[in-house]
């Protein structure tokens, strides 16, 4: 099934596709006036409509019929990483994050961090991509990339259970830690690892160290390791 998103999308409602949608549905896709194709607006809601107008950069559809609708008191995923060096890693990790089921997405940098810079506007047609491609009709928010120390100063009561994986000290396992049904934040560190330092601010912020088990795992491995516990853990 081929998707479309407008984030104004609303039943009964006619509404206008952007240039790069309305350009794959008739350019690509060949749609037209009268054919029926399916929108979401990134809020957990699926529509069918029916192409109204087609002009040279826009499509405009009358949305017609609410096909599905996410449940909206699962429980939410923050996942705050460090980005790797290598920004395929990171488009991997996002997509993948994406796939199986993520919420909010904060890019960290910290002191051992390789990668301080990211175009986000790159990895948001990552996350695109990959909400069509698994049917994700939610769409994880993408957060500016911050500091630790200033991620951790926004964060320190925002979320009901924090974790930060740390390879050097001794934890629980996250499944042993997190019991579900609980919004989550979980901090993935850099190549280099948390300092410290950064652990210790963490831990005064109430974090709480936990374990991804007992192999030393690449930060995009660890990320979407922690995303599939949880995932897991909620399953019904």
């Amino acid at each position: 099934m081929n998707i479309f998103y407008c984030p104004t999308a609303v039943l009964n409602a006619v509404i206008e596709l952007d240039e790069q949608e309305s350009r794959h549905a008739h350019k690509v896709l060949r749609k037209n006036i009268g054919d029926t194709i399916a929108v979401f607006d990134g809020k957990g809601h699926l529509y069918s409509a029916s192409i109204a107008v087609v002009n040279k950069r826009s499509i405009s559809v009358v949305v017609q019929e609410l096909l599905q609708q996410t449940a909206s008191n699962k429980p939410r995923l923050h996942l705050a990483v460090a980005p790797p060096k290598n920004l395929d890693r990171l488009e991997w990790l996002v997509e993948k994050a994406t796939e199986i089921g993520v919420d909010d997405i904060t890019l960290i940098i910290c002191q051992n961090s390789e990668r301080r810079e990211v175009r986000l506007d790159r990895i948001e047609k990552v996350i695109m991509s990959a909400a069509k491609q698994s049917l994700k009709f939610n769409l994880p928010v993408l957060n500016e990339c911050v500091s630790f120390q200033k991620f951790m100063a926004a964060q320190a009561a925002v979320c009901e259970r924090k974790f930060i994986a740390f390879c050097h000290e001794k934890a629980e396992h996250l499944k042993s830690v997190y019991s579900a049904s609980q919004n989550a934040l979980i901090l993935i560190g850099p190549e280099g690892d948390f300092t410290q330092e950064e652990v210790h601010l963490a831990a005064k912020n109430g974090f709480e160290m936990v374990s991804l088990g007992e192999s030393r795992l690449r930060l995009e491995t660890a990320a979407i390791y922690a995303t599939t516990v949880f995932q897991l853990m909620n399953e019904k």
